[in-house]
């Protein structure tokens, strides 16, 4: 099966909040989900009197409780910054790709319904994204080509202190909306070529927003803590 999909994100203004208090609850899926180490699953993020729900994405720091820090919207043109400060990685072409698999596997969380195992693996498939030497992605998310999901929705929860690279204790891909993603099929056999951009990713010019074309091309085949 071959699958092309384009994601365009219009150039907006930034429009990122100030530092304010963060406070985590909610934990595992509102359930307590766990992988026996850590909380996986949707998390509910409050800050400056509104609620996010979240997902970690960040295999690094320490969360829990309340600490500062603020939500910036994926169009904000603080986002490649914020993508060094946590995970080293400068290559708009690496990064994005990897926000947006990581944007599928939020969107497929909603579908777990009390399936534990499959919650944690999904979870576990986030992290892979940007800790690869940790995780491994079983293909659910290495497919994500396959998906469409708005990215205009989203924007990461991170530490106020990230520039400087002090306090670092979590990043978390966030929405005050669920968005609709069509389809979802888990993958039944092992994928042997994964999508990969086949355009270029063009940030805007501009400091308030950016503009960024990723195309996906995947062919699949058949043949036969991140502490939250």
């Amino acid at each position: 099966m071959r699958a092309n999909i384009g994601i365009t994100i219009l150039l907006l203004a930034s429009t990122s909040l100030m530092a304010d208090t963060i406070t985590m609850s909610g934990l595992g899926n509102g359930q307590g989900w766990n992988d026996g180490q850590f909380y996986t699953g949707y998390l509910t993020l409050t800050t400056d009197g509104a609620d996010y729900q979240a997902i970690c994405i960040d295999a690094l720091h320490e969360a829990g409780g309340s600490w500062d820090g603020m939500i910036l919207p994926l169009t904000d043109s603080q986002i490649p910054a914020v993508m060094l400060a946590y995970f080293g990685v400068t290559d708009p072409a690496q990064f994005w790709p990897g926000l947006y698999a990581d944007a599928v596997g939020y969107t497929i969380l909603t579908g777990v319904g009390s399936d534990e195992g499959m919650n944690n693996q999904i979870q576990h498939d986030v992290w892979a994204q940007f800790d690869p030497e940790q995780f491994t992605d079983d293909g659910s998310l290495a497919a994500s080509g396959s998906f469409n999901v708005d990215l205009t929705g989203f924007a990461l929860a991170v530490d106020s202190g990230y520039a400087t690279g002090t306090d670092l204790r979590q990043a978390f891909l966030v929405t005050e909306n669920v968005p609709v993603l069509t389809p979802y099929d888990p993958p039944s056999t092992p994928i042997e070529d994964t999508p990969e951009p086949s355009s270029a990713l063009l940030i805007g010019g501009t400091m308030v927003g950016f503009a960024a074309l990723c195309r996906y091309k995947g062919i699949l085949r058949s043949k036969g803590h991140q502490r939250c």
